[in-house]
């Protein structure tokens, strides 16, 4: 029995055998018990299994080899260091997983699931979910400032620091630490945004970011990648606050019109997010991004204004229905897993999109067929051109 071996059995949704094995490795989470009686309880997220696979990947290798040395290990002012960047970057829920199941952190761990929990099931908006992650964040920054001994349950994915030598110490998620080149470490970060506002066509982009993630982890470059924390209802101010974290890909699920796409105001209504705007959005950018996705309907003539930039985008010329779009990005996102080219993984999305739905691939015979001018649906765009592959 492996790590291998049990997210094998995730992804083909045998769950109580997952359980069963797990119990058996006496592993005292509070997060785990909670994702347990959620399965048991018969009250499953939207996110349950993402959040199963995140936590069987985080497990530390000692877990299942107790012979595993877990070396090396953060410095108590490391560990703080650690904490403080994930939560400044965003990534509140990596910096709650890590943390010791120790009394000052228990209760903050618990009302951050509940938040979750309740923020999936439609309970609060956005207003009500960054207040009281605010206070989450308020009282981790107190505790941990204050702590004499601070000992992480491992160390966050891609997460690095220095060593006073020239290199750095990389957490790979497994709890043990690598020691790499620093001139050679490169990770590409994956910032998924979603708007869906409440009186607009439902779109499955939960299911969607799920999809992604599961082909990432399965490519053989998957090392190389990292997902920010994710933006499901994102509003404008959230856009600005996340491009700070200086993504490389940046993949939109939502809404489109030739003008602009839709985004969330804090009550969970449409918000147009107009070109011009977007124009002047990625104009001010020190930290250009290589990719765009957006995986909306009318969006060619956003991804032509940002590709000006020198920016691969992704885009639409025609409404798209959102099971293709997920079949396209599925296979897009394969190709960029084994690492190849952006303009070879547009094609592997091609791929399976033609091959998973008819009807684009007849759209796209007639046009070679006819030598007509009518453009493919779903295009790669680069300086404004649109790139023929």
């Amino acid at each position: 029995m492996d790590k291998q071996t049990i997210i094998a059995a995730i992804n083909n949704q045998q769950i109580k055998d997952v359980f069963a094995i797990l119990d058996t490795l006496d592993l005292k989470d509070a997060a785990y018990d909670n994702i347990r009686k959620e399965f048991f309880d018969g009250s499953k997220s939207i996110d349950f299994t993402d959040r199963l696979l995140s936590f069987v990947y985080g497990l530390p290798l000692s877990v299942f080899n107790p012979s595993q040395l877990q070396t090396p290990q953060p410095t108590t002012a490391e560990a703080k260091q650690i904490i403080t960047q994930l939560i400044s970057e965003g990534n509140l829920g990596e910096a709650i997983a890590i943390l010791p199941d120790e009394n000052d952190f228990i209760l903050q761990k618990a009302q951050y699931n509940q938040l979750q929990r309740d923020y999936n099931a439609g309970l609060l908006d956005n207003a009500d979910l960054r207040q009281q992650r605010a206070r989450i964040i308020a009282a981790i920054q107190y505790f941990v400032a204050k702590a004499q001994n601070l000992t992480l349950k491992r160390l966050p994915s891609n997460f690095q620091t220095g060593t006073g030598d020239g290199n750095i110490i990389s957490g790979t998620g497994t709890g043990n630490g690598t020691l790499i080149n620093k001139n050679t470490a490169t990770t590409t970060k994956i910032l998924f945004l979603a708007a869906n506002p409440k009186e607009e066509a439902n779109l499955q982009s939960g299911f969607e970011l799920k999809t992604i993630k599961k082909e990432m982890k399965l490519g053989d470059k998957s090392e190389a990648f990292e997902f920010l924390h994710p933006e499901m209802a994102v509003t404008a101010t959230e856009i600005t606050r996340a491009f700070t974290q200086n993504p490389d890909f940046i993949h939109f699920s939502g809404h489109g019109q030739q003008k602009g796409i839709i985004i969330a105001k804090d009550d969970n209504t449409a918000q147009l997010l107009p070109n011009m705007a977007l124009k002047l959005l990625f104009s001010k950018l020190k930290h250009k991004p290589k990719l765009v996705f957006l995986n909306a309907c009318y969006s060619a003539e956003q991804a032509k204004t940002i590709s000006e930039f020198g920016i691969y985008v992704v885009g639409n010329s025609l409404p798209v229905d959102d099971n293709a779009a997920i079949s396209f990005a599925k296979g897009f996102y394969v190709g960029i897993s084994e690492g190849k080219t952006i303009e070879e993984a547009f094609n592997d999305g091609l791929f399976i999109l033609y091959t998973e739905f008819e009807t684009h691939a007849n759209l796209r015979a007639s046009r070679l067929r006819t030598d007509a001018q009518t453009e493919n649906d779903v295009q790669l765009w680069l300086n404004g051109q649109i790139i023929n592959v």
